[in-house]
């Protein structure tokens, strides 16, 4: 199963790459071994968080559409 972390319901794309940025460089201090862990955020420009690689992330257009 994947933790679910934080959900980003506001496209606010400066807010959310600053927390975003901060969890996928805190998350990947941890062993290679963990799981990704899991990030829901609305993003009209999902290529903001293309290079997060230690999140599992879920862009979602609007609110309504998480």
């Amino acid at each position: 199963m994947t933790t679910l972390i934080h959900v980003l319901s506001a496209d606010i794309p400066h807010h959310n790459l600053t927390l975003l940025r901060f969890f996928d460089g805190m998350l990947s201090q941890r062993a290679a071994t963990a799981p990704r862990r899991r990030f829901m955020v609305v993003a009209r420009d999902a290529a903001l968080v293309v290079d997060l690689t230690t999140l599992d992330i879920e862009a979602c257009v609007n609110y309504r559409a998480l």
